[in-house]
């Protein structure tokens, strides 16, 4: 974004004209064109968004592409795009009116490996190739050796020298000459510091020495105008080095500013003016500073000579964030920066014989990243094609299973169909949106259970970065204590977040409340940007069209925390872990499981890092957004502890069982993960008969309880599944029953009144049901066998699955299904060889309305007439009379209201 909008304004200045006339620039939140704009700058996220919505590129004659030596994902999509582009207007010359031409640049591109990309569209030659020498003042490069002479520092003061002649020392007391030999150094400290453990980047970086080359330079540089720009891994890192320079005696000599892609536009500006008078401009950056980008007072490099890596494991379906040296063309652009305008100097914090070795360039981001949101794009742009096959004409086509592995996960959670690869309503709606695709579901799921205010909150911060700082070691208690005080007993990393900024926002987005509670002001903003964004792309979207106030109705529950909860917990499944309370009991934390098995551990900053044992006894789950290695060990990220009854409304598999027909063993070994979290103790042996036990996805996990409640939780989770997949097929938040939304609520212990029946949180062997001042009636449920839901829409996308378990012993008399449907209202579901099933739990007495009308609708979703929906009721009584000809066990299941079901005894 800083490339795009600094490059755009030199130009509009050296055209003698304002920006946003002739030239101008498009980025995110900021649109700096007008109908006169002929140049216009732009990131390659906004590029590919013009690409989505227009793809005939009309009115463009060039583009032109640059620094494509960074071969991050959307650089690297955009050239494939580009050149499928080329090569369609060379062989169907008549149905493109405007033929696009193409200019890729960098200066340190593989010039080789660009240009036999681009044959294709040659005639079978290399593409012309113009090198420009530039006018670039001489700089001198100096390395570690240098650093460490001119600050008095030791060696140990650089963490990667200090880890290496720590792991020397284990080694060998004596070390000889070879051991020492300036040759292998490289080899040594990429083989300790970078090899099995997984280093925090921001642990590597050589504070100290940092800070003590800027005290250096500003004591030996006379010449307060000769800047200084200091490249570091991270915003945790910055934030660190910002704050030993404000601590120190020269901070009232120096303007120090910081440059990070969280900071908004204006922010990030402020590093291309000039510093006050008597002051040196000292500038904090990550490698958004490397290309495209000229502040022509800098005279300084310090190269910390790290990044951050992040590699990906499709088959067990983690990243791993890894320390990792720059390439040489990283350091080759960094050096750059300091000989723009005036000779310079660049210090690289690497020996001299170290800096030789690195390799030439860094692996391509697209064949070491996830592909969900890449392969999304991909079905967008060219719906005929299938992902694998695009995505094999990249430049370095990435890994076959990667591309796999998100294909199955976007057909998992209904992007697309499951056989022809096609999109669906709701990867049409999700690849719109500029986040994940399981964030874009959360928001549309949201709308529809009315939480979507908070929920985009949510949805914000985990599309960026957490809010809260990373402390320093003698503010750790402190900011532990403040995270714990915002989360208040949630144990959710998501409702802390969403207090937290709702807070700052009623503190005006006062910067002293952010720093109170440990939060960083810059992410806050971002985060707020973000939201605004999405909550305008989602008010415009087919989801709110034929609502009279949008954002009223999908935002009409925002306080409701269960339901948020249970939004963020359905769209993140199933990346849940279960809370062991068995496992390791000499430890005073629990330890938990991921779905997959793989132990992990909540991340230090998390609300649940420090919480003990019997903090989880009530919510023995735990649901994440992302998990990653560090230093060796699986991390999760951003989660929420939760109660199984909240897990078993979001499961894909949900099996229920008698007790008695459940093994023992599965109950009390304490070695399975499979059995309750808790210890499991049946005091009488009658008392089995009242109990059954709920399968968690097949073997996953069981839990016990009574068999009201786990019959309750089977059929309000498969309402809950049928709703929200017809509501997100149709693409239609108002198409899910309200009063399936207050069942909800009751059941996940936040009801709406006080006086309907909830199912009580307090979770342990055997949960229980527990009722207001007004006695109720629990639901009766008769099952029925193995029934698949009808496909509404009668398109390619498929209907959710139920599974059900046989329990042949319950039957209900007349007179319970008439005071069933007295108290439980209308919602019902009639199965013809199961009987009535019930979804209720609403108040005794309540008034009646009609939504006959709302579950059956015409082909244009208009309503239909009573003689239309006779037909249709015919139809489906003809249908039923076909399956049982051919004797098919999977029933069709009628949607109607509950006051008109006539119920033949005799079929039962």
């Amino acid at each position: 974004r800083i490339s795009a909008l600094s490059v755009a304004q030199r130009v509009a200045e050296e055209r003698g004209e304002t920006c946003g006339t002739s030239c101008g620039y498009i980025i995110r939140f900021d649109n700096m064109t007008s109908p006169s704009t002929k140049i216009v700058y732009m990131t390659t996220g906004i590029l590919l968004r013009r690409l989505h919505t227009d793809p005939q590129l009309n009115g463009v004659s060039c583009i032109i592409v640059d620094e494509v030596h960074e071969r991050d994902v959307e650089t690297d999509f955009c050239l494939l795009l580009l050149r499928d582009r080329l090569i369609e207007q060379q062989r169907n010359n008549q149905l493109y009116k405007n033929h696009v031409k193409v200019v890729v640049m960098s200066a340190t591109v593989q010039i080789e490996k660009v240009a036999s990309y681009f044959v294709c569209v040659c005639g079978g030659k290399a593409p012309p190739i113009i090198s420009i020498p530039g006018t670039l003042f001489p700089v001198e490069e100096c390395f570690l050796e240098e650093a460490l002479k001119w600050t008095h520092l030791p060696p140990s003061a650089v963490p990667a020298i200090s880890m290496l002649a720590n792991v020397s020392e284990k080694k060998s007391k004596n070390h000889n000459s070879e051991d020492g030999n300036d040759s292998s150094i490289f080899e040594k400290i990429k083989a300790t510091v970078f090899g099995e453990t997984d280093n925090d980047p921001e642990v590597l970086v050589p504070y100290d020495l940092i800070f003590k080359l800027i005290s250096y330079i500003h004591a030996s540089s006379h010449d307060l105008s000769e800047s200084i720009l200091v490249f570091l891994p991270g915003w945790a890192s910055i934030s660190r080095v910002n704050t030993m320079i404000q601590r120190s005696p020269i901070a009232r000599e120096l303007s120090v500013l910081q440059l990070h892609s969280s900071l908004t536009a204006a922010e990030q500006q402020r590093v291309f003016y000039r510093p006050p008078k008597r002051f040196r401009k000292i500038v904090l950056s990550t490698n958004i500073a490397e290309a495209s980008v000229t502040i022509d007072d800098i005279v300084y490099v310090i190269d910390s000579c790290l990044t951050k890596g992040t590699s990906y494991d499709a088959r067990g379906n983690t990243s791993v964030l890894k320390a990792t040296f720059i390439s040489k063309a990283n350091g080759m652009q960094r050096r750059g920066r300091a000989g723009r305008c005036r000779a310079g100097v660049c210090v690289h914090l690497l020996p001299r014989s170290a800096y030789e070795k690195l390799p030439e360039f860094l692996l391509p981001e697209i064949m070491r990243s996830s592909l969900e949101d890449v392969c999304l794009q991909v079905k967008a742009l060219k719906p005929d094609e299938v992902c694998a096959k695009v995505l094999s004409r990249a430049m370095d086509p990435p890994p076959a299973d990667s591309t796999e592995h998100a294909v199955r996960f976007l057909k998992d959670m209904g992007a697309f169909t499951s056989e022809k690869e096609q999109m669906t309503n709701l990867g049409r709606a999700l690849s719109k949106l500029p986040i994940h695709p399981l964030l874009g579901k959360m928001l549309l799921a949201a709308a529809c259970l009315g939480v979507l205010e908070p929920v985009v909150t949510i949805a914000a911060y985990l599309s960026g970065k957490s809010p809260f700082i990373k402390p320093l070691p003698h503010q750790k208690n402190a900011m532990r204590n403040a995270v714990q005080s915002i989360d208040n007993g949630l144990l959710s990393d998501h409702l802390s977040v969403m207090k937290l900024f709702d807070e700052w926002k009623k503190s005006n987005c006062s910067a002293d409340y952010a720093m109170q509670n440990f939060a960083d002001q810059t992410v806050l903003r971002s985060m707020d940007r973000i939201r605004k964004q999405l909550l305008r792309l989602v008010k415009d979207s087919s989801l709110l069209r034929k609502v009279e106030d949008p954002m009223r109705m999908a935002s009409r529950h925002s306080s409701n925390l269960g339901l948020i909860r249970l939004v963020a917990l359905w769209s993140l499944y199933p990346r849940i872990a279960s809370v062991e309370y068995r496992a390791n009991r000499n430890r005073k934390r629990p330890e938990i499981f991921c779905w997959d098995n793989k132990v992990a551990q909540c991340a230090m900053g998390s609300a649940l890092a420090f919480k003990n044992r019997d903090d989880f006894r009530d919510r023995a789950f735990v649901f994440y957004h992302e998990r990653m290695y560090l230093e060796a060990n699986l991390t999760v990220f951003d989660a929420s502890a939760v109660t199984p009854v909240e897990v078993a409304l979001c499961l894909r598999e949900f099996a229920l069982r008698p007790l008695t027909d459940v093994p023992p063993a599965f109950l009390t070994d304490d070695e399975s993960k499979m059995a309750p979290a808790f210890p499991f103790v049946l005091e009488r042996e009658e008392e089995a008969k009242d109990l059954a036990v709920l399968f968690f996805d097949g073997d996953k996990k069981l839990y016990v309880t009574s068999l009201p409640v786990g019959l309750l939780l089977r059929d309000v989770r498969e309402c809950m599944d049928y709703y929200l997949a017809l509501s997100i097929k149709e693409v239609r938040a108002d198409l899910f029953p309200e009063d399936l939304i207050r069942v909800l609520a009751y059941v996940v212990g936040y009801p709406f009144s006080d006086e309907v029946s909830a199912i009580d949180n307090n979770t342990s062997d055997k949960p229980v049901v527990t009722y207001g001042e007004e006695e109720s009636l629990e639901p009766t449920t008769i099952d029925c066998g193995s029934a698949q839901l009808n496909d509404i829409s009668g398109d390619e996308d498929d209907a959710p699955e139920i599974f059900m378990e046989d329990f042949e012993d319950l039957q209900m008399t007349e007179e319970e299904i008439q005071r069933a449907i007295t108290v439980f209202g209308e919602l019902a579901i009639l199965n013809r060889q199961g009987g009535l099933r019930l979804l209720g739990a609403f108040e005794k007495g309540v008034q009646l309305r009609q939504v006959e009308a709302d579950l059956i609708r015409g082909p244009e979703g208009d309503f239909v007439s009573e003689e239309r929906e006779q037909k249709l009721r015919d139809e489906d009584a003809k249908k039923s009379d076909e399956c049982d000809d051919e004797e098919d066990e999977d029933d069709d299941i009628i949607i109607a209201k509950a006051g008109e079901l006539d119920i033949d005894d005799n079929e039962y």
